[in-house]
């Protein structure tokens, strides 16, 4: 990008008929930008420590609370197992393939008892197993007699139906992360083309950069708490992070709006539009930051996207539904051919692999349960504090 710049950096802004400005500012407070250059940037550091000291006692409430109850429902909460829920290290990668076979298998053994798929099937899983024992006891001349050759076409059409929904689902929380990913990336370019566009021109980053960079690492926490699990608490830290990036009338202002996400992209715009309009912002670097916030405005509405719409219901349900009809049907076609306590047990058995395909694709369709968006949330903040970070620059030679 700084090719870029400094190719732009010389380059008069365009004229009234090569752009359409809008001359009114959009329906909304102006509010005074607080300073810039090395006091700026001195301010900036202030605020960005405070947020991260928000967040991190927010973050370890939460882990104190998940020891207890997320633990039922987060994959690896309990056991410190590797999980989607954490971002993988090298030192992650090794706990998780980088161990012989046989221990893997055994730890997997040792732990089954911390499953997130055991904790939530197990009650249909003993209801069904009672069932089977139940119906193997009772006489065969009162049973009906079912030959197995249609049960097992029907557990083959229940098996393609269970991995249609859980691929889906895992569709669903691919597409989230991707879009994480993707959110990250676009945020630090606009942190680093309006600090890098300002510096060029001004020797030191102006007031509407540092601005947006608040902007942008505001933006990450709120979309974070929007898409996660409405809480007093969750607010009250996102009402903090905004009193701490912000000025007290706009952190009040953007907490009364619709989508404080939406309001954000929508005030880097207009921070860009008007540096762009005093001369203060070299136009191709403006009409690239216009795409990337325009590129961001997409990633937030994917994921509102995501968030609102899930998998049809109805498929949900009919699954469940084939799934009650032939676990119910087993037994009966098993009566007879073992002891009843043992027909109970494989009734269970199949009940639980059947039943935790099923559930693993309700845990993971919705995708921002899982996402680690506060740990994604930290590392767009820490993208900003490396961009306004001040490091030695390389001298371009004219030879």
């Amino acid at each position: 990008m700084l090719p870029l710049l400094l190719a732009s950096a010389f380059v008069s802004p365009p004229s009234s008929h090569h752009l359409t400005l809008a001359r009114h500012p959009p329906a909304r407070c102006d509010f005074a930008l607080p300073t810039g250059g090395p006091a700026g940037v001195a301010l900036l550091k202030q605020q960005l420590a405070a947020v991260a000291e928000l967040t991190a006692a927010a973050e370890e409430r939460e882990a104190a609370r998940s020891s207890l109850s997320l633990s039922q429902v987060v994959s690896g909460m309990k056991t410190s197992e590797p999980s989607f829920t954490r971002l993988f290290t090298h030192e992650t990668w090794g706990y998780y393939t980088g161990k012989p076979p046989l221990d893997r298998w055994v730890m997997t053994s040792l732990t089954w008892r911390y499953s997130t798929v055991l904790r939530n099937v197990w009650p249909v899983c003993l209801i069904f197993a009672m069932f089977g024992s139940l119906v193997a006891r009772v006489p065969p001349m009162l049973l009906p007699r079912i030959n197995p050759f249609p049960l097992s076409l029907q557990g083959t059409a229940i098996g393609l139906l269970l991995v249609f929904r859980t691929n889906n689902s895992y569709l669903r929380l691919s597409e989230a992360r991707e879009l994480w990913g993707r959110a990250i990336v676009l945020c630090r370019e606009i942190a680093q083309g309006m600090v890098l566009g300002s510096h060029v021109r001004q020797g030191a980053p102006s007031a509407a950069a540092l601005h947006v960079c608040r902007y942008v690492t505001g933006l990450g926490w709120e979309l974070a708490a929007r898409l996660s699990k409405a809480e007093e608490a969750e607010e009250a830290q996102s009402n903090a992070v905004l009193l701490a990036l912000l000025p007290e009338e706009e952190a009040a202002y953007l907490a009364t709006t619709r989508s404080r996400p939406l309001e954000l992209i929508r005030s880097m715009r207009w921070v860009v539009l008007q540096e762009l309009e005093a001369g203060r912002l070299p136009p191709a670097l403006y009409y690239k930051l216009e795409e990337d916030i325009r590129q961001l405005d997409l990633v937030v509405g994917s994921c509102e996207r995501l968030f609102t719409s899930p998998l049809p219901p109805t498929m949900t349900r009919h699954l469940q539904r084939c799934l009650l009809l032939w676990l119910g049907a087993l037994p009966i076609c098993l009566a007879g051919s073992m002891a009843p306590l043992t027909i109970g047990v494989w009734v269970g058995v199949t009940a639980y692999i059947f039943t935790g395909i099923e559930d693993v694709g309700s845990q993971v369709e919705q995708p921002f349960g899982i996402v680690p968006m506060r740990k994604l949330s930290r590392l767009i903040q820490v993208s900003v504090e490396e961009t306004i970070r001040t490091a030695p620059r390389p001298i371009v030679s004219d030879e």
